[in-house]
């Protein structure tokens, strides 16, 4: 029997499946430990101006996520940043930090 070459659209999609497995394990693994999920019993830092992030947006896979730049930050009456600004190209938006991933500066 021949060896039939496979169709380009099943390589096509195993492409990608392949991709967005690589993709969720990176998200899993390695933004996780970028967002401590610790209850308030230890104090994290501020975010500060000029911080480069990555936007989450349950809409989008991870590879899709915007990076952005801290612009300005809104801190509580307790002196806790809660809510950004962030800068994007010429746009600007404020998002909860609930919705951040911070990337490591050096």
């Amino acid at each position: 029997m021949k060896h039939l070459p496979a169709n380009r659209l099943d390589q096509w999609q195993e492409i990608q499946q392949q991709t967005e497995r690589v993709w969720n394990r990176w998200k899993d693994e390695y933004l996780a430990s970028l967002q401590p999920r610790s209850k308030w019993r230890t104090a994290q830092p501020n975010l500060d101006v000029g911080q480069l992030v990555l936007v989450k947006n349950d809409n989008a896979p991870p590879a899709q996520w915007e990076l952005a730049r801290v612009e300005k930050v809104h801190p509580d009456s307790s002196g806790t940043v809660r809510v950004v600004t962030l800068r994007r190209g010429s746009t600007v938006y404020q998002r909860p930090i609930h919705k951040l991933c911070v990337l490591p500066s050096d």
